[in-house]
């Protein structure tokens, strides 16, 4: 997770796994303990504090680049036009199987 502003999370399978706050890059998180057989359901979710809202979340497999959104920049210009709602402002969850 990068590009956060203000409070992103992911869960897989309904376990939090990582979240990162205001300004913070988590870099690459090793989610390999959270995979269970079959399908595995990742869940990005970005909440809002205050004023605009920015994020950018990647999934790596295999070492290549599976999956990449990102939206705003941090610190300079939010999301959608600089949207200033608050709360849960995005949530998108990827199916996956190992």
């Amino acid at each position: 997770m990068f590009n956060t502003d203000d409070v992103a999370s992911l869960s897989i399978n309904g376990t939090p796994v990582v979240q990162a706050t205001f300004g913070q890059d988590t870099g690459i998180v090793d989610v390999t303990p959270f995979i269970q057989a079959g399908q595995n359901n990742l869940t990005f979710t970005l909440d809002n504090t205050q004023r605009g809202y920015s994020y950018g979340f990647d999934v790596y497999r295999d070492g290549a680049l599976y999956f990449r959104e990102q939206c705003g920049i941090f610190n300079a210009f939010g999301c959608n036009s600089n949207d200033q709602t608050l709360g849960q402002v995005y949530t998108r969850t990827l199916m996956l199987r190992p």
